[in-house]
């Protein structure tokens, strides 16, 4: 499993001229737990059942979060929202 981080290059105009990313190897699966916490938890939960369907408010209030708390988390570590 890979976590990874993009971000927009911009030259002096403001314009995107590329991407710059990093990407981290998560060797065991507590790692990413570790990490994460309880989101990390919920994250793996997606990844292995990413084909079923879930609901997103149950999952954040499963690890007692917020759906707006749970989404905004899940954006800053994932980098995309749990409907994407």
């Amino acid at each position: 499993m890979v976590l990874s981080s993009k971000a927009p290059l911009r030259n002096r105009f403001g314009e995107v001229i590329g991407i710059a990313g990093v990407m981290r190897k998560i060797e065991q699966q507590g790692n990413f737990i570790n990490l994460c916490g309880p989101l990390g938890r919920v994250v793996q939960v997606f990844l292995r059942d990413y084909s079923q369907q879930f609901s997103i408010s149950e999952r954040a209030e499963s690890i007692g979060m917020s759906l707006s708390s749970f989404e905004r988390n899940f954006r800053k570590i994932i980098g995309q929202s749990p409907t994407q």
